[in-house]
């Protein structure tokens, strides 16, 4: 990971890592929300029978939630409102693309 960027909701000093972390723009932002929903569309053209969304152990939509890890005051973060917009605009990402392309027994895990 050294030689590409690295980044999270804020762009917080971890002294544990060897390398500095980047706060996601905007753009970067709503790029991974798609990024899920097209991660879910190449699941269900696959074949597979379900998608899950993780969301906790310090994995990104976890990061965003968390009030350590997110220190944004834009609409990614601040209150804990906001913090919800991005596992929010994740799960709508995945369901939209589901109910468009999924069959019916088609299983979106949280």
């Amino acid at each position: 990971m050294q030689d590409k960027p690295v980044y999270a909701p804020s762009a917080i000093d971890f002294p544990f890592l060897p390398y500095k972390v980047h706060e996601f723009t905007n753009e970067q932002v709503k790029q991974v929300i798609t990024d899920f929903g097209t991660a879910a569309k190449r699941a269900i053209e696959a074949g597979f029978d379900g998608v899950e969304i993780h969301g906790a152990n310090h994995y990104l939509i976890q990061q965003f939630f968390s009030q350590y890890s997110n220190r944004r005051t834009d609409h990614w973060g601040g209150n804990l409102e906001k913090r919800m917009n991005f596992p929010i605009a994740v799960v709508k990402s995945v369901t939209d693309v589901v109910k468009r392309y999924a069959p019916k027994d088609f299983i979106v895990g949280y």
